[in-house]
């Protein structure tokens, strides 16, 4: 449960976080108007999440590429956004401070660019939420899952709507230095993704080194995002110089109230943004730190090879966690997983990849995490070829065993550095 509401919350903040500075951007920029071509992204951005849970079978198996391009993209949109805040905040900083309003017209081009950039960013964290969610099944494991989800979704809708209602008052210089600098830590963050899964995919060179350096930063993504997060409680922690007041005796009962429920508000807002800030945080840090210890390279089980291959029980695996196993091939001693999918078929790899070599892998979140780079693979992809997928390992299912044959683990004999005992 907790590991899902850490993972939603990650992907929900983030995606709350660029829609809430756009609109107070445009809110305080006198911009107003656009702002209902922002949500019409929100809206296209969950209709396109909902079309990938339906066709996720066939987009799983493409999930680097994919997710390599949208990070791409999305780094791309993040640093446009912010060139385009620079340059929009240099022309009417000095107007909006001196109390003018402009109500912008940009242009039918820029709406439809401004929903194009909101539906891509927010649709990315929609898939990826998908691609976690289909490993989920409907037992008492996964509806906690799906409750831990749910609880991610509503805490980081409610930081979108309280960091919007917190910044109304902020003041102007501080809005544009801070949502910079959060937008910038995105972009890297983003950028240093899209080389990951690229390199996952085979389309970048990568080796041992660069995906240990690379691997950390995407897989510890919780806690560089915090940073940005943190960054809001700066945004926010005090409102800006409120206007002069009128004095006391010249305000009517009517001005009075409305001028105090309006600062009552105010309150409510910044204090209600900074507990959930901290909130978030708060989880972050904490999936921090429950996923920063890497477990020991798994030994496996001795396996004897019998009349030229290795027997499996199938009914050892029912449980649809990974079981290691090693066997002596070659003077070596070969490592190798197998796992029971959600779908019901059988898959078995060796415990090395191309890129990381036989560093291993450890069960986690549904799914397999390279020991090197920490990098999480799909069980949907396991079997596939390149980046830091497992090495597949042929078998088969006959009777009551999975059966991989000595050639079979010969073929990887040369992978594992260490003798066999």
């Amino acid at each position: 449960m907790f590991e899902s509401l850490v993972i939603v919350t990650r992907e929900g903040v983030e995606a709350a976080l660029v829609v809430a500075i756009v609109i107070a951007y445009l809110r305080r920029t006198g911009r107003e108007r656009a702002a209902p071509w922002v949500y019409g992204g929100v809206a296209l951005a969950l209709g396109g999440s909902v079309l990938a849970a339906l066709l996720v079978p066939d987009l799983s198996t493409h999930s680097e590429t994919v997710e390599g391009w949208a990070l791409l993209a999305g780094a791309v949109c993040v640093l446009t956004l912010v060139a385009w805040m620079q340059h929009a905040g240099k022309s009417m900083k000095g107007e909006i401070e001196a109390g003018l309003s402009r109500v912008g017209d940009s242009g039918r081009a820029a709406d439809w660019g401004m929903l194009a950039f909101v539906a891509l960013l927010v649709g990315r964290e929609g898939f990826e939420t998908v691609l976690f969610l289909t490993a989920i099944s409907f037992n008492t494991d996964g509806l906690a899952r799906l409750i831990g989800a749910g609880l991610g979704l509503c805490l980081s809708a409610a930081f979108g709507v309280l960091l919007l209602r917190g910044t109304i008052r902020v003041n102007l210089k501080r809005f544009f230095a801070v949502t910079t600098v959060i937008l910038l830590v995105l972009a890297v963050q983003l950028a240093m993704g899209a080389y990951h899964e690229f390199a996952e995919a085979g389309f970048l060179p990568a080796n041992r080194m660069s995906m240990a350096i690379v691997g950390p930063v995407v897989r510890y993504d919780s806690l560089v995002f915090a940073v940005a997060v943190l960054l809001v409680l700066a945004l926010v922690g005090r409102s800006s110089p409120a206007a002069p007041a009128v004095a006391a005796a010249e305000e009517n009962p009517a001005e009075r109230r409305s001028r105090v429920a309006r600062e009552r508000r105010e309150r409510w807002a910044r204090r209600s943004t900074a507990i959930a800030t901290t909130a978030v945080i708060l989880i972050l840090a904490t999936g921090f730190l429950t996923q920063a210890q890497v477990p020991a390279q798994a030994e496996g089980t001795p396996m004897p090879i019998q009349d030229g291959s290795v027997f499996v029980p199938t009914a050892g695996l029912a449980n649809g966690h990974a079981h290691f196993y090693r066997a002596d091939v070659d003077h070596h001693a070969v490592r190798f997983f197998a796992i029971r999918r959600p779908s019901g078929d059988y898959v078995t790899c060796f415990d090395a990849c191309e890129i990381c070599g036989d560093k291993g892998y450890y069960e986690e979140a549904g799914g397999m995490t390279c020991r090197n780079c920490t990098a999480p693979i799909n069980l949907a992809t396991l079997g596939r070829t390149g980046g830091c997928n497992p090495v597949p390992l042929a078998s088969s299912v006959e009777g009551a065993n999975l059966v991989v044959r000595e050639a079979a683990l010969a073929l990887g004999a040369k992978r594992f550095a260490g003798t066999a005992p």
